[in-house]
């Protein structure tokens, strides 16, 4: 009996350990990682950003050198009603983002978006993944390489 004994003693020991091991794991990872680095998981965190196209172009108009530090030649992911889908005068797709602006946020469109853009319509929520070329024209941000998220 005395063997049975010492059998559950030594399976609750490891139960327990196990235990603590998975809250030692847990609190770590609440320590460590804060709720963006769990919601972004997967996008790189020093090189990527989230914006709305009202934000983006208002950094722009009220400090372009602070937002160029902040955005040029990084990826960032633009957020935006469609206003407007039309071609450049070299045949690249490019889309205004609604921007709170007269004109909008304009995006130049990565080769191959022609399927996914052509479902779209005015007023559609969308989200651009885009190469922030830095500098703007007439204020407003230059966006390429475009991808429609």
């Amino acid at each position: 009996m005395s063997k049975m004994k010492e059998f559950f003693v030594w399976t609750a020991k490891q139960i327990l350990a196990v235990i603590v091991f998975i809250v030692v794991v847990g609190v770590f990872v609440q320590l460590y990682f804060d709720e963006d680095d769990i919601n972004n998981f997967g996008r790189p965190k020093s090189d990527s950003w989230n914006i709305t196209a009202t934000d983006l172009w208002t950094e722009y108009a009220e400090n372009e050198v602070r937002a160029d530090i902040k955005y040029k030649g990084k990826t960032i992911y633009v957020k935006g009603n469609l206003i407007r889908v039309s071609k450049t005068f070299f045949g690249k797709i490019e889309v205004s983002l609604d921007a709170s602006r007269a004109m909008g946020l304009s995006a130049e469109l990565s080769d191959g978006q022609e399927d996914l853009i052509a479902e779209k319509s005015h007023g559609d929520l969308m989200v651009l993944q885009c190469i922030c070329g830095g500098g703007s024209v007439l204020s407003i941000p230059i966006l390429s390489e475009c991808v429609v998220k």
